[in-house]
Formats: structure tokens, sequence, C-alpha cells
């Protein structure tokens, strides 16, 4: 199997496994149990948020850890030393985890505050800042394990 298409079969593995954990999670209603309990207090919402960020980031890992350091090393393309790996893995993950959770209890705030309307106000805002600064994220959430 070449190197492009090992990628594609593990993209694929990893939307299947996201798909179906979503499928998952709303056949079982789990989510709906943790929102009860979280309701209404602004503090316990986000720490949910920041907890269910760190579960997605968490099940995808082994997908990042064989795309990103497995399948290179395999096929003799340009990897880092593990430890860099880990170190700028952490600290994208870190950096977009943070982001995906802070925007995330905007819009809930503004879905709470002003109703439909204000949260998809709030999502067009966000969208469209992600848009504008999408080199100053990439630049946060990036790494090169090239540098010195």
């Amino acid at each position: 199997m070449t190197y492009a298409r090992s990628r594609l079969w593990l993209g694929m593995t990893a939307v299947g496994t996201i798909t179906l954990t979503a499928m998952a999670l709303l056949a079982s209603q789990l989510h709906s149990n943790a929102l009860q309990v979280a309701s209404g207090a602004d503090g316990w919402e986000f720490m949910l948020l920041v907890v269910a960020v760190g579960l997605w980031a968490a099940v995808l890992f082994p997908f990042d850890f064989v795309g990103g350091y497995l399948l290179p090393k395999h096929f003799q393309r340009a990897a880092p030393p593990l430890s860099r790996f880990a170190l700028g893995w952490m600290r994208g993950v870190l950096v977009q985890s943070g982001l995906i959770a802070l925007l995330l209890w905007c819009i809930l705030q503004a879905a709470q505050i002003g109703g439909l309307l204000a949260a998809i106000g709030t999502v067009i805002v966000t969208q469209l800042s992600l848009v504008a600064c999408q080199k100053h994220v990439a630049a946060m959430v990036g790494y090169s394990f090239c540098r010195d």
C-alpha cells in the first residue's frame, strides 16, 4: 500500500470512528444527561465543553500518532523524533482544543442570552473571524519539526 493510500484509509477510519461515536452518543442520550446536570451553571458548562473537546482529542490521538509519526517513519518520509512529535502534538491540541471550547462556550452563552438569532450571529462572526485570522491560528497550532 502506498503512503497516500495509507493516509486515505487512516482518514476514512478516523471520520468513521467519530461518526459512529456520535451516533452511539445520540442513541444512548448520554450527552443530554450531562447537559441537564450542567444547565445554568456557567463554570460547569464551560468545564463540560472542555471535557467533551478533551475526549474528542483523546479519541483522535491514535490517528494523529499513526498519521503524524508512524506512517512517515514506515514510508521513510521526514518524521520528527518522538519527543518533538509529542511536544508539537500537545501544543497543537492544547491551542486548538482551547479555542474550540472557548468559541463553543461563546455560542452557548449567546444562545442562552439572546436566543437562536444571537447564536446564529455568533457563529457567523466566529467563522468570519476564524477566516480573517486563519494565518495566526495556524501559526499557533502548527509546528515544524525542522526548526532548531
